[in-house]
């Protein structure tokens, strides 16, 4: 993972992956409902169909989706940033 930012109604996670995108937001939708389940939120529905899966291929779009994840999403509640992606 390389960033993320988890907010009240949604998450934004940016993750490098060897793997299709399809099933590592799967995997991601997956692990999360299992430990919010465990912390005790048994909501009914936790996740919509979907989600935003764009790709990045250049270190300029990396930098820029990294702002946007930590720094352009309202008031800061819970985030991520890994150390080596400054």
């Amino acid at each position: 993972m390389i960033a993320a930012h988890v907010r009240g109604s949604h998450v934004h996670i940016l993750v490098r992956a060897d793997q299709a995108i399809g099933k590592v937001v799967n995997e991601l939708k997956a692990w999360s409902k299992r430990k919010l389940r465990k912390a005790g939120y048994h909501i009914p529905k936790v996740w919509t169909v979907g989600g935003s899966k764009p790709y990045v291929f250049t270190d300029a779009k990396l930098r820029e989706k990294i702002h946007y994840v930590i720094h352009e999403q309202g008031r800061m509640m819970e985030h991520y940033l890994d150390k080596g992606f400054r």
